[in-house]
């Protein structure tokens, strides 16, 4: 099962396939919206569109509350998802460290 720490940091899995993308939407109910979240995907290899999905609709909801999201590591896997689909990559907000 997929649980942001304390601090709202998701660890993504290698794999997000359909089990792993509502283990994810979970994860994402669970958190403080009104605080920043960040997603570690350096490890992730695949995201599949319903992962992608998830991840859009998450971006979306916890800017809309305040919180935001940003990707850091950003994955390779990402970008090609988003191109795949032709979904401008500033739907997915990487850190501003990078």
């Amino acid at each position: 099962m997929l649980e942001a720490d304390p601090r709202q940091v998701i660890p993504l899995p290698e794999h997000i396939g359909p089990a792993q993308a509502l283990e994810l939407r979970d994860a994402f109910r669970a958190l403080d919206r009104a605080r920043p979240v960040r997603l570690d995907a350096g490890r992730l290899r695949h995201v599949g569109y319903l992962g992608l999905q998830v991840l859009l609709a998450a971006s979306r909801d916890l800017r809309a509350a305040g919180g935001g999201m940003t990707l850091d590591p950003c994955a390779p896997a990402i970008d090609r998802a988003l191109g795949d689909l032709a979904i401008p990559e500033t739907l997915l907000p990487r850190s501003l460290a990078t």
